[in-house]
C-alpha cells in the first residue's frame, strides 16, 4: 500500500507489507539493494546480508518464514539512486509542526500564493502578523485608508470628509446670531467675518455652548487693536470671548476666528483670531484664549456689545 513518501519521478510504493507463505522469497514493488531496504519480521527489525538480501524486485530471506508472521519493508534508497520524497499535496496543516519549518528547510521563492489559505479568504485581504501568528485583515470599504489600530493591528478607517460650511448668516439686524446644530464630537470650528458692523459703539462678543445652552462665564480671552498711527488697545473679558476695535461704530468687522478643541476629556477650546477693520483708517485686530465647557460643543453665538447688527454676514466651518 502507498504512503505519503514516494520516489522522485517515480509513483513506485516505498513500504510494503507481506503476510508470509512459509517462503523465502517476496516481490517488492520498486526495484532495491540490499542496503537500502530495511526489513522488519513480526515486528523484529532484520540485518542486512545476514538475516536477508535484494536483487532488483526480489527479497529473499535467509531463514524460512513462518506461515502468517507479517514482513513489514521499507524502500530507503530505490535501485535507481532516487531518495524518497514527499508526495505531491500530501502535506496539510496537521502534518506541519507550529514553528518548525525553519527558513533554511525552504527553496527561496518556492511558496506560491496558492499554498496560503487563512479561511473566508477574498479579493483584496490582508496577511499581518498579530505577534502571535499570521492572520487575515478583510478587505475595506471603498474609499478607506490602512492605519493602525488597538495592539499594533493594521485597521481600515474612513478618509475624514473635511470642513462642512454652515449656512451664512446675514448681521444687516438683530441683537445677535446663534450657530446652532454643531455635530458633538467637532474638533474645529471656523468662523468667517465679512462687512459687519454693530451699529454703535462697542466690540463683537462670541460665546460657546453645549446641549446645555451657552455659557457666560469661565472665559479666559483677550482681544485688541492696533491702528496705523500707533494707536493701540486691548481689552479681556471672563463672559466671552472678545473681537475688539478702536470705537467708531462706522467700522466693519472682516477676518477670521479659529477654535480648536485641545482636550477632549473636559471639553476644552483654544482660540485665535486675526482680522482687519473696514474704515478710513487702517486697523488689525488680534485676540484669542480659551474656555472649558461642561459638554461637548453644539453652538456659538455672536453678538454686539452694545446696539444691533446693521450690516455684514458670518458663516462658519467645522470638522
Amino acid at each position: 500500500m502507498s504512503q505519503f513518501l514516494n520516489f522522485a519521478g517515480n509513483s513506485g510504493v516505498t513500504f510494503k507489507s507481506f503476510t508470509a507463505s512459509g517462503g523465502t522469497t517476496y516481490t517488492l514493488d520498486v526495484a532495491s539493494t540490499t542496503n537500502s531496504l530495511m526489513v522488519s519480521i513480526g515486528g523484529v527489525l532484520q540485518k542486512p546480508v545476514t538475516d536477508y538480501t535484494v536483487s532488483g524486485t526480489t527479497l529473499t530471506t535467509t531463514d524460512t518464514i513462518t506461515s502468517g508472521i507479517v514482513i513489514d519493508t521499507y524502500v530507503i534508497h530505490n535501485a535507481g539512486g532516487t531518495a524518497p520524497v514527499i508526495e505531491d499535496n500530501s502535506v496539510t496543516t496537521a502534518k506541519i509542526l507550529n514553528n518548525n519549518v525553519t527558513t533554511a528547510k525552504i527553496l527561496d521563492n518556492n511558496v506560491t500564493g496558492a499554498k496560503i489559505a487563512m479561511g473566508s479568504d477574498a479579493a483584496g485581504d490582508i496577511l499581518y502578523y498579530n505577534g502571535t501568528d499570521y492572520v487575515r485583515l478583510g478587505k475595506g470599504t471603498t474609499g478607506h485608508y490602512l492605519s493602525q489600530g488597538g495592539s499594533n493591528a493594521p485597521a481600515w478607517s474612513a478618509v475624514s470628509a473635511g470642513f462642512t460650511l454652515a449656512a451664512e448668516q446675514a448681521t444687516t439686524s438683530g441683537s445677535g446670531i446663534t450657530f446652532g446644530s454643531i455635530p458633538s464630537g467637532v474638533q474645529q470650528v471656523v468662523m468667517m467675518v465679512e462687512g459687519t458692523s454693530c451699529g454703535s459703539d462697542g466690540d463683537i462678543y462670541i460665546q460657546l455652548g453645549d446641549g446645555g445652552g451657552l455659557e457666560t462665564s469661565g472665559y479666559i480671552a483677550s482681544g485688541g487693536y492696533v491702528l496705523q498711527v500707533g494707536t493701540t488697545g486691548v481689552t479681556r473679558s471672563t463672559s466671552s470671548f472678545i473681537w475688539r476695535h478702536e470705537g467708531d461704530p462706522a467700522y466693519t468687522f472682516h477676518g477670521v476666528m479659529e477654535f480648536f478643541l485641545k482636550d477632549a476629556s473636559n471639553n476644552t477650546w483654544v482660540a485665535f483670531l486675526g482680522g482687519a477693520h473696514g474704515s478710513t483708517d487702517r486697523q488689525a485686530a488680534v485676540g484669542g484664549g480659551s474656555k472649558s465647557l461642561s459638554a461637548a460643543l453644539t453652538q456659538i453665538k455672536v453678538f454686539p456689545q452694545n446696539g444691533a447688527f446693521d450690516a455684514g454676514s458670518i458663516s462658519i466651518m467645522y470638522m
